[in-house]
């Protein structure tokens, strides 16, 4: 939990989006298929490459392929992340604004979530 808690805090905007649209995939098609950036939305692949790659460093995304032709799809990790996301998503504003320091938002976050 504390693991996700932490990537959660280090995770910029267009990767939780790519991350939510991997999630909902999965939960629609629940086909274990891997999506290419193109298929994600991407309008210039090397910027989704780009972040997808981030992504894959996590833990949160896992690829296949060959260079220039990687899929994409979320691991168990990226869904543990994600549910907490939604999970921490009904909470009020006022637990995630205030100045704190990344570390202790991420401190935070894991004491909110428990």
């Amino acid at each position: 939990m504390r693991q996700s808690c932490k990537v959660l805090g280090l995770m910029t905007t267009p990767q939780a989006e790519l991350l939510k649209t991997l999630y909902e995939l999965e939960q629609q098609l629940r086909d274990g298929r891997y999506w290419r950036p193109r298929d994600l939305g991407a309008f210039r692949s090397s910027h989704h490459a780009m972040t997808l790659r981030k992504l894959v460093e996590q833990g949160l995304v896992e690829r296949q392929g060959e260079s220039g032709n990687f899929g994409y799809r979320i691991a168990q990790a990226g869904r543990s992340a994600w549910n907490l996301v939604q999970a921490t998503s009904k909470l009020p504003s006022v637990a995630f604004i205030g100045g704190a320091a990344v570390q202790s938002r991420v401190m935070d976050l894991a004491r909110l979530a428990a």
